[in-house]
């Protein structure tokens, strides 16, 4: 475990995609960037671009995984990280230590301005998302800041506030607080009064030097033979990509599910009122339903009577990380046996347990 100089571990989570990226470009195989993408309107009115500058700055001040640099670990040699990204890509177990961080005092985010008041409907979404694609191409692990601001200007008294950020160093979570924090920062210079922002009680670094530790000593040994154990039951249940017929056929026939999309579809008032009942008569999350709704539509395609697939989770288990940003969110397999006489209100209770 080296930290000399300022250097500090990344989480096995991000290393793990890491690694998958390397093995993609030792096959030649070009994946697009990963990036979150927000949006805000101002309205009626212009930004203040000197407020947001300074704004900017002081979040990555008070973020650090927003100034980190990240790069192959400099205490390994060359031929011990083509060892371990072979051993990677043929078990798929992460070895932690490829990779580290170092983060910079500070980092000033360029602010850039585009004009789309000539383009309307169609021809300027096209030319948003047109920018926003040559801007994702533009972040580098290794060169922050990790958050690409754009300004893009409507007429001459509208404009959107475009965020391009890393998802290498953003989960969902730090998303939102990316923006609770910018829009408290932003408000408070523009009323220059000083803004107050949440504490950050453990940093990205520290919870990735914390996680290190902590799988060096054997702190994760009884949580690592549960979900080998766990994968050795499910592994053969998941549900592959040639098993639904709606699927796209991979581009990449060797690397499985290299390409996805997602759609957007929303509920009616009804039907999402009636889901909000569910979930306070069963006691469960939202999060809970809408598995469980998408184990029983994968049910009805594949007839398996064993499922199982990949489950996104915050990976928040301390409140100390509740205002930590940084790409925390890990994925477990979640495996479920369903049968047709199966109820909807037996499989909530399962999926949420």
């Amino acid at each position: 475990m080296h930290q000399e100089a300022g250097w500090f571990p990344i989480p096995i989570n991000q290393e793990h995609r890491l690694l998958s990226r390397a093995v993609f470009a030792s096959h030649k195989i070009s994946v697009p960037p990963s990036v979150i993408i927000e949006g805000f309107t101002t309205g009626e009115g212009t930004v203040d671009v000197d407020c947001l500058r300074d704004a900017l700055r002081d979040l990555a001040l008070h973020h650090s995984a927003l100034r980190s640099r990240i790069l192959l670990n400099p205490y390994l040699s060359p031929q011990e990280h083509l060892r371990r990204l072979s051993d990677f890509a043929r078990t798929g177990i992460v070895i932690p230590g490829a990779y580290r961080q170092q983060l910079d005092e500070e980092s000033d985010a360029e602010i850039k301005h585009h004009d789309v008041s000539g383009l309307t409907g169609l021809d300027r979404r096209t030319a948003i998302s047109q920018i926003c694609e040559n801007e994702a191409k533009q972040l580098d692990l290794s060169r922050p800041p990790h958050i690409r601001p754009l300004l893009i200007r409507f007429d001459a008294h509208k404009e959107l506030l475009i965020l391009i950020i890393n998802h290498f160093i953003s989960d969902a979570w730090s998303t939102q607080i990316i923006q609770r924090d910018l829009c408290t920062l932003y408000t408070g210079n523009c009323l220059k009064i000083h803004p107050i922002l949440s504490p950050v009680e453990m940093s990205y670094e520290q919870f990735a030097s914390w996680q290190d530790e902590a799988l060096h000593v054997g702190r994760f040994d009884h949580s690592i033979r549960y979900w080998q154990e766990y994968w050795a039951k499910w592994g053969s249940a998941r549900v592959m990509q040639k098993e639904l017929p709606f699927a796209y056929p991979p581009t990449q026939p060797h690397i499985p599910d290299s390409v996805y999309g997602s759609e957007r579809h929303n509920l009616s008032a009804q039907l999402s009122d009636a889901i909000r009942a569910t979930a306070r008569t069963e006691r469960i999350t939202f999060y809970s339903v809408y598995l469980a709704a998408f184990l029983i539509v994968l049910w009805r395609y594949t007839h398996k009577a064993r499922l199982s697939l990949w489950c996104y989770f915050y990976n928040r288990t301390t409140p100390r990380l509740r205002n930590t940003v940084g790409f925390l969110t890990t994925r477990h397999i979640l495996g479920i046996e369903v049968e047709r006489t199966t109820r909807v209100a037996a499989l909530l209770r399962i999926v949420h347990s």
